[in-house]
């Protein structure tokens, strides 16, 4: 029971950093989304076509990354600086390779968008906003790159406080810019982009002025770099940043196809998706933290037991979460519905009404989204990736969205029929990878401690 406790405790220390990353990650795509509408309606309507398309090249390419993390926590377990390095550097290089064609395509994204019969004014703005914000598409993925590599060493809480004050950072460059002729859709992509760059160079620093950092950051020259490791980086990585784009994909057409309800249908699903998406923050980051726990644990050639151990933690602290992310949920949707929208308004009772309907949905499926959140953690520390991909392909494009689409337009069920693909899409995913999870512990199980073994599937 004190091993429990103690694992809950380490689990905990090394989720909140990150759950508090991904919450101020969250705020500056508000502040962004604020801003855009004192420039207008138009500029909301870009800003939503430019998070549809830019959003997947970054969930890809920090998805990819989150390999580096599991890769330096295994080599930091073992106990040798000399792979802990060579992980680093080659990760950095791999963001840098990401960058260039993501950024080549982010480039001419906007034209796209005329294949659908956008407004010509709309394609000018996302233009601006897109050409903007793709320079600090590098700063990103090296930001991500180096975040894997400090919270890897158990330095998470830095993450968090350089996230925290990009904050502030970023609402000082907005109130400059505002009170200026300056001011344009362009500025908000540029005021990111700097912020990225701010973050990622702040981190660059501190890693080079910490004492225990600095020893793993001796450059290699260029000679040095493997094929073999960039292979494995991205053989892990790929899989599992395709994995959350199809999450991302799945979300996106969910609301092209509620649009087709109207309005009201639309604006409470994006309360209720907002609401749900805000819960989503904490088994994510505890996904992220296990995957790096299990990943060490691999490291220091603790197997069955240890692998037992860091489940049963993330499980507990999530079954709390989600108890009360279902109470709030139940009890209290229309304070949550406040929170978006004034009572004023005019459809105010037909949105209250409906976001009700989805809400107690997503109170029924969030232990599910929770569930296959962690394990998709767990899996990506045991370095597996590939099959879980395939889970999520068809719990999320098949079992979601085709069965939303039956439960929506075949049977007319509207919008509540959209909630309940989603549900059914992320029940199934949740029951496979726990399927999955279960496989491996069973290989797990008959290696005995402190013995050497590579996890990965064939």
């Amino acid at each position: 029971m004190q091993n429990l406790v103690n694992e809950t405790k380490v689990l905990l220390n090394l989720s909140l950093p990150l759950i508090a990353l991904l919450l101020a990650q969250k705020f500056l795509q508000i502040i962004s989304t604020y801003m855009m509408g004192h420039i207008g309606a138009q500029a909301l309507a870009a800003g939503a076509l430019v998070s549809s398309i830019y959003l997947i090249f970054i969930i890809i390419g920090i998805g990819t990354l989150n390999a580096v993390g599991i890769l330096i926590a295994q080599a930091y377990g073992e106990n040798n600086k000399e792979i802990v390095n060579l992980y680093l550097y080659h990760g950095l290089y791999a963001s840098l390779l990401l960058s260039l064609p993501f950024l080549i395509i982010i480039y001419f994204a906007p034209a796209l968008y005329s294949l659908f019969y956008q407004n010509s004014v709309l394609i000018k703005l996302s233009a601006q906003l897109l050409h903007a914000l793709m320079w600090g598409f590098p700063a990103l993925l090296g930001f991500a790159a180096l975040r894997e590599f400090v919270s890897a060493l158990n330095y998470q809480w830095t993450i968090m406080v350089i996230s925290f004050f990009a904050i502030p950072f970023n609402l000082v460059l907005f109130y400059i810019v505002y009170h200026t002729s300056l001011f344009s859709i362009a500025w908000i992509g540029y005021i990111n982009a700097i912020t990225e760059w701010g973050m990622f160079i702040i981190l660059l620093i501190y890693i080079n002025k910490n004492k225990m950092l600095k020893n793993y950051t001796h450059l290699p020259s260029v000679t040095k770099l493997q094929k073999s490791i960039f292979k494995i980086i991205f053989r892990i990585g790929i899989p599992s940043g395709l994995t959350s784009s199809l999450e991302v994909i799945m979300s996106t057409t969910i609301v092209i196809m509620m649009g087709y309800f109207g309005i009201i249908s639309l604006a409470a699903h994006q309360i209720a998706f907002q609401c749900v998406t805000f819960a989503y923050m904490v088994p994510l980051g505890i996904g992220l933290a296990i995957g790096l726990r299990v990943s060490k644990k691999g490291g220091l050639h603790q197997h069955s037991q240890a692998l037992a151990l860091s489940v049963y933690s993330a499980l507990g602290i999530e079954a709390i979460f989600s108890f009360l992310v279902i109470v709030i949920f139940i009890l209290f949707p229309i304070t949550l519905t406040n929170l978006f929208i004034h009572p004023y308004q005019s459809g105010y009772l037909l949105v209250v009404q409906t976001t009700k309907k989805f809400l107690l949905i997503a109170a029924f499926f969030h232990c599910f989204d929770a569930l296959q959140g962690i394990i998709m953690g767990i899996l990506r520390g045991l370095r597996d990736t590939f099959i879980p991909m395939f889970i999520a392909l068809f719990s999320f494009l098949v079992v979601a969205l085709g069965g939303g689409y039956f439960l929506a337009f075949i049977l007319k069920l509207q919008g509540v029929g959209l909630w309940l693909g989603l549900a059914a899409g992320l029940a199934i995913s949740s029951l496979f990878l726990s399927l999955r999870l279960y496989k491996h512990y069973v290989k797990i199980k008959r290696i005995p401690n402190n013995t050497m073994v590579e996890v990965i599937p064939n």
